[in-house]
């Protein structure tokens, strides 16, 4: 299976929130809103420079649940800026 890229380096942790479900719909997964509210949206702040969040957040295809799951971290990097790595695992 090829991977479609996603962009990296984001200039807000919205951002790469965004660039995340966008990057899980592309593969064809839906995500848990109830987790995500929870675990992103109520959550750890944005990590400062040198710090970083991660998610394991469920995903589901197809209205069945999956044993994978979509690890994501972020990463603060200098200036505001924030650095997005995930894979399914």
């Amino acid at each position: 299976m090829v991977y479609p890229t996603y962009k990296v380096t984001h200039n807000s942790y919205t951002s790469a929130i965004q660039e995340m479900e966008v990057y899980a719909k592309r593969l064809g997964y839906e995500l848990d809103e109830d987790q995500l509210a929870t675990d992103i949206g109520m959550g750890p702040r944005k990590p400062k420079e040198g710090d970083y969040n991660k998610f394991h957040l469920r995903i589901t295809k197809d209205g069945k649940e999956l044993k994978k799951c979509l690890q994501v971290q972020i990463f603060g990097i200098n200036n505001g800026k924030f650095e997005l790595n995930m894979y399914v695992m």
